[in-house]
């Protein structure tokens, strides 16, 4: 038994110690028609057919291929949100896409999932800030810090509140989101396999 018992243990560690980097899967998209809106018919999108496109984020670095956000045009803002495959916490990074010298700025929340698996929206908290240094990326701030584990990011353009006098056509371009160092979450057979490698061993010391 003991022999069968030390792989086990072994295997689960390692099953706690590494762990892969999270896939990104948007569901709510106010520019992509393929996603449910959140602003809806009072954002103005990009005239590029593929910043319309929410799956052109990528889990990363910048690649240059962006889904822009939109603006406002009826007092609301575009609006994109992320699920992420496993919870994050930590530092995470967006890229804004490289199009120019315009102004561009979103406000970045994270949020839990309900019940169901499901984005909440009334667990959304404020992350911070991003911008894409007026189109230098060398002074754009891309880099944000959360406590505690979270499941959804929420992104909304914030570029005509951070930069009245921009002139971008389609807001915050976003064109990667990046983790630090993965973060895993025990499962369930991992704990069990640690708790009946802990039981052998307080065994064999009552043995002895």
């Amino acid at each position: 038994m003991r022999s069968r018992i030390r792989p086990l243990m072994f295997a689960a560690l390692l099953g706690l110690a590494t762990g892969a980097h999270a896939a990104l899967t948007p569901i709510l998209a106010d520019c992509d028609p393929n996603y449910p809106v959140w602003n809806g018919s009072g954002v103005s999108c990009s005239a590029v057919a593929a910043q319309t496109d929410a799956t052109q984020v990528n889990q990363g670095a910048p690649d240059g291929h962006a889904y822009s956000l939109g603006i406002p045009t009826l007092g609301v803002t575009g609006v994109a949100v992320f699920q992420v495959s496993t919870p994050f916490t930590g530092t995470f990074s967006i890229h804004d896409f490289d199009d120019g010298l315009v102004n561009e700025a979103a406000d970045v929340f994270v949020a839990l999932a309900d019940a169901f698996g499901n984005f909440d929206a009334t667990s959304t908290m404020y992350a911070g800030t991003v911008n894409n240094g007026g189109g230098n990326p060398a002074a754009a701030l891309t880099d944000l810090t959360v406590a505690g584990f979270w499941e959804f990011i929420y992104i909304q353009d914030a570029s005509l509140v951070q930069y009245p006098g921009s002139n971008t056509t389609d807001g915050f371009d976003i064109d990667s989101i990046a983790f630090g160092d993965p973060v895993t979450v025990p499962e369930p057979a991992s704990l069990l396999l640690l708790g009946l490698g802990s039981l052998g061993l307080i065994r064999r010391r009552m043995a002895t």
